[in-house]
């Protein structure tokens, strides 16, 4: 770093002013470089090649202290300013006394001579740590500096490398075995970079897990709300389907039980008694072979069972049915209105009776049922 064009306008006039009383002008353009305090600059060699500057330029007391301040930059122009504010205060002029050469080259040694501060910056040295976001390289210079001025072993800083680093950065390093200080640093920053390029990474993929399993848990809803509406709704459809049938079916009392209506539909347990049967349409008299009418309705039983003498057999007395006439419908009639004229008289007939309905399938008088019938199918 050099001087600003200011101050190497100001150097360069003391340095004419000085050459007016006949001071020799061989030194002008080799100004000192200015003092930063870094770990490259000693402060005593720095300070004795600017009194011998001063010197040669035959500068005077006052234009050195001057000349001094404007050869400091960053911390030691910081230090400069506040030891100017600390001065003691003139009684006469209310003001801090002006600095000498003797007391400047007294404070500029005590504050950044290595001798003086040593202990000062081991326990500055031990407070310098790098954090997972820290800047690599301002860690590796501080460190450097400070390992510099303690005039520390390479075997020493490069465990105080290592030592102050965060732990995933610190295993990297160690793992990789460094051999010297150059490989130390090289795998210092080898380390960074991938740590951060990783977790990089692992953030993107755990910001796209995290979005999937968000969508999952949408869906997984949207799902269980589908199956508890879809469930609710067949719910009530039952419900509904059963007050209907509720509503529809009559219910009434069989042998001391409860039963429906025969409907197609309904189990035949709970069917009233005989509604298994055929439809009547279908059924078959097995006394005259007719269709439309079960046996116990036939006209013609009803006619033989109260044209028969009681007491005997009226099997002879019963006409013989020729078997193209049943198939007819005849049964053994000249035609229907003989037929009908029959039923009128058994109904009129005082003989017939609720009591005497079946007396012809009863004891000896079975025989009057027709030959060819089967009586298993009696009513």
């Amino acid at each position: 770093m050099g001087l600003d064009q200011e101050d190497r306008t100001m150097i360069q006039d003391m340095i004419f002013n000085a050459s007016r009383t006949n001071r020799p002008l061989t030194l002008r353009g080799l100004e000192p470089t200015p003092f930063t305090g870094s770990a490259k600059e000693d402060a005593n060699v720095w300070l004795a090649q600017v009194e011998g500057y001063f010197d040669l330029s035959g500068t005077s007391d006052l234009e050195r202290v001057t000349a001094m301040k404007l050869l400091m930059k960053g911390v030691p122009r910081i230090w400069w300013d506040s030891l100017e504010s600390s001065q003691p205060t003139d009684t006469g002029t209310n003001l801090p006394k002006a600095l000498t050469m003797q007391i400047v080259k007294e404070k500029f040694i005590a504050r950044f001579s290595l001798d003086s501060n040593k202990w000062q910056l081991r326990e500055v040295l031990d407070n310098v740590t790098l954090a997972s976001n820290g800047d690599v390289d301002h860690y590796l210079d501080e460190i450097l500096t400070l390992t510099h001025k303690l005039e520390m072993a390479e075997g020493e800083i490069k465990t105080t490398l290592i030592r102050n680093l965060y732990g995933e950065l610190r295993a990297f390093v160690i793992s990789a075995s460094p051999k010297s200080l150059e490989d130390v640093v090289e795998k210092i920053r080898l380390g960074s970079t991938t740590i951060a390029m990783s977790r990089k990474i692992r953030s993107t993929g755990e910001a796209r897990i995290v979005q999937s399993g968000k969508d999952q848990v949408h869906h997984a809803v949207e799902a269980q709300v589908q199956q508890i509406t879809e469930a609710a709704q067949d719910a009530v459809r039952a419900i509904a389907s059963q007050a209907n049938s509720m509503n529809t079916n009559k219910t009434y009392m069989t042998r001391g039980a409860f039963a429906t209506d025969a409907s197609p539909s309904a189990p035949s347990d709970y069917r009233n008694q005989g509604q298994d049967r055929k439809p009547i349409a279908e059924s078959e008299c097995y006394f005259c072979h007719k269709r439309g009418h079960y046996a116990r309705d036939c006209r013609q039983k009803q006619y033989w069972q109260n044209k028969r003498p009681s007491g005997g057999n009226d099997r002879q007395s019963r006409p013989v049915e020729r078997s193209s006439e049943r198939y007819q419908g005849n049964s053994g009639y000249r035609d229907s209105g003989q037929r009908r004229n029959n039923y009128t008289d058994v109904r009129n007939d005082n003989s017939y009776s609720k009591g005497n309905t079946n007396q012809g399938y009863r004891g000896r008088d079975r025989d009057a049922m027709p030959a060819s019938n089967n009586r298993s199918r009696l009513n």
